[in-house]
């Protein structure tokens, strides 16, 4: 993408479906990150170029290329609705999700349906306030994302194709995801306590793009930072891991057309 703004490539239009199985097709799903020209500073690109998303309607550009329904929902929304339609069959129907990704994001379910909010950004925890190990305010998605391990790889090995190397397991020191985790896990575990405050979920689920080794830990980790924390007036929730790992925002993207057709919205 450069300064001229996002491009889409018009042969992604062309049918390789019969009559038939293009008769079938409910529409197509797209999971994407809300807002992504306010992040330009924080990956480190010009928010010159970033900027281009901004006045960019993605739905409205794919929609031209197919005769059938474009849905456009954000992707951790997105992952909490896979985990709604194709999860574990005891995921309870209401829910806080959280999803931690490069960037870390959420969702809302509420009756057995995501909730997304009149302008589909409900559940948005990325940029939720909290206080950081240096005792300043910031935004969650500042210290509870991917990213911030992937900075500290780099600044120790300076190489992080060890860390994506394979999907079962990272080649990742202890104790850079300890320390990655003292901050992470504190912050995840203000996000659950203000959240509960308001609605009082039971069971929070936290899956994200990694090794379920690593999702594991960071579940273990916000555990012991709510124990940690006062809660008196609040029901502690459950705190389980999600069944979908990093396939829960591509599944999540193609269940939005069939969400749209067989399910309820909260």
């Amino acid at each position: 993408m450069d300064e001229s703004g996002p491009r889409i490539d018009p042969t992604w239009g062309e049918p390789g479906l019969s009559p038939a199985e293009q008769g079938r097709i409910a529409g197509l799903g797209i999971a994407s990150p809300f807002f992504l020209w306010e992040w330009a500073a924080m990956i480190g690109v010009d928010p010159a170029k970033m900027a281009a998303w901004k006045g960019f309607d993605l739905q409205a550009e794919m929609a031209e290329m197919f005769e059938f329904p474009v849905f456009l929902g954000n992707d951790a929304t997105s992952a909490c609705g896979a985990e709604l339609t194709f999860g574990s069959a005891d995921t309870p129907p209401d829910f806080l999700y959280i999803y931690v990704g490069y960037f870390i994001g959420g969702g809302i379910a509420l009756h057995g349906a995501t909730y997304s909010g009149r302008a589909g950004n409900a559940g948005a925890i990325g940029p939720f306030p909290i206080m950081a190990r240096d005792g300043t305010t910031r935004q969650l998605v500042d210290t509870a994302s991917l990213i911030g391990l992937e900075r500290r790889v780099e600044a120790e090995a300076g190489d992080i194709t060890r860390m994506m190397a394979q999907q079962e397991d990272w080649d990742i020191a202890d104790h850079i995801v300890d320390d990655w985790l003292t901050e992470a896990a504190p912050s995840i575990a203000q996000l659950i306590a203000g959240t509960i405050s308001i609605i009082d979920f039971t069971t929070v689920l936290i899956d994200g793009n990694m090794p379920a080794r690593l999702r594991d830990k960071v579940i273990e980790h916000v555990r012991r930072a709510l124990e940690d924390m006062p809660l008196s007036g609040l029901l502690l929730p459950e705190i389980r891991a999600g069944s979908l790992g990093p396939r829960a925002r591509s599944l999540g993207a193609a269940s939005l057309p069939l969400s749209n057709r067989f399910m309820l919205e909260a």
